[in-house]
């Protein structure tokens, strides 16, 4: 089944007014910092949290339509739903728990058996909740909720309680189930690997807002926020194109090398992409300024070095810690910096 929503409610204060769509068989991620509203607009499809306005079709049934005084409750509206903590009964073993809804709804028992073969816990059936690995634990928040047949599955934060290692394996293979589900599946998080590997689509929730949405190679190579370019690892710079020169709009100019491109424009720029030098650099660059390292942060095997300069907009270049020692950057200090007019992405804003 698909879903269509125009989801407008608000809880203490927060005010949410966004358009979802996920199509039969289609993945998307809902992807945004801390109170975007992600976990709201999952809580108002699965009925949990009412609207105020707007509507929410799933399939060919309308389950929420305040203007019509139309609200189906949660547990008619054939929607799976897996919670960031699980939510396992503890007392219930895990043939109980997966249980559980065909036995509340009516649905076929037979569902129960098929799921803990489809996700590997047949041999995990007499365990209870306490005896299973954060891994184990996630398959069977999984398999109870696609035992109720549902319609459309809702996933908030599937990964987020699990540690670093065993998120990195239950990733794959939820990915793999999740390709095979012929229903939607709309997931929220704020993490990018999560949206990049399981998602088909990616809608970027801010404020209570959708601020951009498309397949997830577009949305991954195209960033149109300051949120996501950060959170991407990369520099996103708005400015005005002409003829292979982008006067930015933070200060400064780029020379990049679509010439073609003219008016309000998006530029991307990766921080490895950028060379600092102690001496104005040789080369065919055709980026190159004298600029004052405004920051110093380590991130990884990596340093991030900011930079601003009166001749280019504000910049965060990546180095090593050896290239940090070796040209004596720090704070306040002057540096020499390049970046190659091929190495700078141009999109119509």
């Amino acid at each position: 089944m698909s879903v269509t929503a125009h989801l407008v409610t608000g809880v203490e204060g927060f005010d949410l007014d966004a358009e979802i769509t996920c199509a039969p068989g289609e993945t998307v991620a809902l992807l945004g910092p801390n109170g975007a509203g992600k976990s709201t607009a999952l809580r108002a499809i699965a009925g949990l949290q009412p609207l105020t306005g707007g509507s929410i079709r799933i399939g060919d049934d309308v389950v929420d339509e305040p203007g019509r005084r139309i609200f189906v409750p949660p547990e008619n509206r054939r929607v799976g739903v897996v919670f960031q903590d699980y939510l396992l009964f503890p007392h219930m073993t895990v043939r109980q728990n997966v249980a559980f809804g065909p036995r509340s709804t009516g649905s076929d028992e037979n569902l129960v058996t098929h799921w803990l073969e489809a996700l590997s816990i047949t041999d995990l059936a007499d365990r209870r909740p306490a005896q299973l690995s954060g891994g184990q634990a996630q398959r069977v928040a999984l398999a109870r909720a696609l035992a109720t047949d549902p319609h459309l599955l809702l996933m908030d934060e599937p990964l987020a309680a699990l540690d670093a290692a065993t998120r990195m394996e239950v990733r794959g293979r939820l990915r793999h189930h999740l390709a095979e589900y012929e229903h939607g599946t709309v997931i929220v998080t704020h993490d990018p690997l999560d949206a990049l590997v399981l998602a088909d689509r990616i809608i970027v929730m801010e404020d209570g807002r959708v601020t951009q949405e498309g397949p997830t190679a577009e949305v991954a190579s195209r960033p149109r926020t300051d949120y996501l370019a950060a959170l991407l690892g990369v520099t996103l710079i708005r400015g005005s194109a002409r003829e292979g020169v982008v006067t930015c709009s933070d200060g400064g100019e780029l020379v990049v090398s679509d010439t073609h491109v003219a008016g309000d424009v998006v530029v991307l720029v990766r921080p490895q992409a950028i060379s600092l030098h102690r001496e104005p650099p040789e080369g065919s660059a055709r980026n190159v300024w004298q600029t004052s390292v405004t920051s110093v942060d380590i991130h990884g095997d990596q340093v991030r070095v900011g930079l601003t300069g009166p001749a280019h907009p504000p910049l965060v270049a990546a180095v090593t810690p050896a290239a940090v020692a070796e040209l004596g950057i720090a704070p306040g200090s002057a540096v020499w910096a390049s970046l190659k007019a091929t190495d700078i992405s141009v999109h119509p804003a």
